[in-house]
């Protein structure tokens, strides 16, 4: 597939907040800049508002919430058929500037000049200031040169060349860690990962609290049905055999803490000691997919 340096935007949506997603919209829309929206559910007037003023927009409505992963499928796809090279990945609650496209393309073409192999490229994600979110942590292979085990989906440019060798994103995790997976499925398949270290973006990972709660971890922030979500995904990974085994037993010791932190920090209810060990199950089973019907709705 030809390089092609127009790089468009793609972004799942799902109950977004239409303050966050306007300032969102307005930095990528410019230009004539081609946008992808999947619209996972449906979405208040006020953001349909939003979506009909873009200049540039190819907009699939999805009545139900079918998951990240297809959304990013679904996207990935439709850029694909038509001629693009790459396409930039966002999430909803994001907030980049204008020219943190470019200046994304820019590092990963001279990336590919250095003869990198580069599945993925993506900006160091900020918390924004004045706000109590959880920081984002990089796992880093070599902090000087930005590869690292994996880069966060929003804001990142992925290769569609190499998202058709290393193949989809996991429908089946429908929320929460897809973007691990998938990025050491491309360390396997012999692509790297980048971070653009001196490219800043802001994001709001999971949920703002009090400045005097600002230390709790984010399983200790996130509703029931995310950790779900988050455990499950997070056992099957670990089961995986093209996962290094260091970063296992890294990982494995760090999940660990953060489940019985989650259950010995605060009184629980019966239901969510039955979604943690529910969760756990599934995940060493493989019993991917959808949020079971016995576990709490909503996220």
């Amino acid at each position: 597939m030809p390089l092609r340096l127009d790089v468009p935007a793609a972004i799942v949506l799902f109950k977004p907040e239409a303050d966050i997603l306007r300032r969102l919209l307005v930095a990528l829309d410019t230009n004539g800049r081609r946008i992808f929206l999947y619209l996972n559910g449906g979405v208040e007037p006020e953001v349909k508002t939003q979506i009909s003023r873009l200049s540039n927009a190819n907009v699939i409505y999805n009545p139900e919430n079918v998951g990240l992963g297809t959304g990013l499928n679904i996207l990935a796809a439709t850029a694909v058929a038509e001629g693009f090279s790459h396409l930039q990945f966002f999430d909803q609650d994001s907030t980049p500037t204008p020219e943190l496209p470019a200046e994304l393309m820019a590092r990963f073409v001279k990336a590919d000049a250095e003869g990198m192999r580069l599945a993925i490229i993506g900006p160091l994600l900020t918390t924004p200031a004045g706000e109590n979110f959880c920081e984002n942590r990089y796992s880093w292979r070599n902090r000087e040169v930005g590869t690292a085990d994996f880069a966060p989906t929003s804001g990142s440019i992925i290769s569609l060349a190499a998202w058709r060798q290393v193949g989809p994103f996991r429908d089946d995790y429908f929320i929460g860690g897809i973007d691990v997976e998938w990025c050491f499925r491309a360390w396997h398949h012999g692509f790297a990962t980048l971070i653009s270290t001196s490219t800043p973006m802001v994001h709001r990972w999971g949920t703002d609290v009090a400045r005097s709660r600002r230390w709790l971890p984010q399983i200790a922030r996130q509703s029931e049905t995310r950790n779900y979500f988050y455990i499950r995904n997070a056992v099957d990974t670990l089961r995986l055999g093209f996962i290094p085994i260091g970063w296992r037993l890294r990982f494995g010791a760090r999940l660990l803490a953060q489940i019985c932190f989650l259950v010995l920090s605060r009184p629980r209810t019966a239901s969510q000691r039955r979604t943690v060990r529910r969760a756990i199950h599934d995940g060493w089973s493989g019993k991917l997919g959808p949020l079971p019907t016995n576990v709490a709705a909503g996220q």
